[in-house]
């Protein structure tokens, strides 16, 4: 399985990007990760490096507040059942203004992190450990535990 993340926005400070390293580094023992930064330009030549960024037949996910909200455990399902249509997925966190109806249609799925707005980093932050949790909970690894 390859995952792909992409992130819109400009440069993170070093305990940003530390703690995103680490979940990224965690994934690797359970799938092929790579991280794409891009540059912020609040534009449509912007959504065209996105593209460009996109594997071949991965599927389109965008990290939208208008997307579809989860709990871990339903991440975990639907990400299963994702992986059986298609091994590639391509998560992205868009930059300061976020995506347009057009860019939203383009996507497979819109995924919700939360019903606030989230900074770019943080949102990639969260993202990577919830991308490593549902990599645990599929690996049977003790990460994810539950009451």
């Amino acid at each position: 399985m390859k995952l792909t993340l992409i992130c819109v926005g400009n440069k993170f400070d070093a305990h940003e990007e530390a703690w995103i390293s680490n979940y990224l580094l965690r994934m690797k023992k359970f799938a092929n990760v790579s991280l794409v930064k891009i540059k912020d330009t609040q534009n449509k030549e912007t959504w065209a490096h996105i593209l460009k960024a996109v594997p071949e037949k991965s599927h389109l996910i965008l990290l939208d507040q208008k997307g579809k909200s989860h709990t871990t455990e339903q991440l975990s399902a639907w990400f299963e059942q994702t992986l059986l249509q298609r091994s590639s997925l391509t998560f992205v966190v868009g930059g300061s203004f976020g995506f347009d109806d057009e860019q939203r249609k383009m996507a497979h799925h819109l995924l919700a992190l939360s019903a606030m707005t989230l900074p770019h980093r943080i949102a990639l932050l969260v993202l990577a450990e919830q991308l490593y949790r549902v990599l645990t909970m599929k690996a049977g690894h003790p990460y994810h535990h539950t009451d």
